[in-house]
């Protein structure tokens, strides 16, 4: 079996940074389905405009300025950033791949005031 498995393997690490393996035919299933991330380390497989995503943002504002906790998956730190529903920026890198944590205090404004 591992000879075969082996031959099924597509290597991505020419195409992408984050030099992770995946099954070719995976791979485009997972594009096709719309995923922009990789499922293991979730950065970017694609390139992404931030500029187009501040644009929104700016056209976009929002009443609520809270400032929340962030993880970028692109240069791996942690910070904070404003927070928006359309993204939250890293101040380090500079892309929208975060995720971000909130207090519990946060969830509760946010749940009572989406926008």
């Amino acid at each position: 079996h591992y000879p075969l498995r082996r031959q099924r393997q597509m290597c991505i690490r020419d195409r992408f940074d984050c030099s992770h393996i995946l099954h070719a035919e995976c791979f485009k299933e997972y594009i096709d389905n719309g995923s922009i991330r990789c499922p293991m380390c979730k950065k970017s497989l694609v390139h992404i405009d931030n500029s187009m995503i501040d644009n929104l943002i700016l056209e976009n504002p929002i009443s609520n300025q809270m400032i929340v906790s962030i993880h970028c998956y692109e240069c791996g730190t942690d910070g904070t950033s404003p927070f928006h529903p359309i993204g939250r920026k890293c101040q380090n890198c500079g892309t929208y791949n975060t995720e971000m944590s909130l207090t519990p205090e946060q969830n509760r404004i946010l749940l009572m005031d989406p926008r």
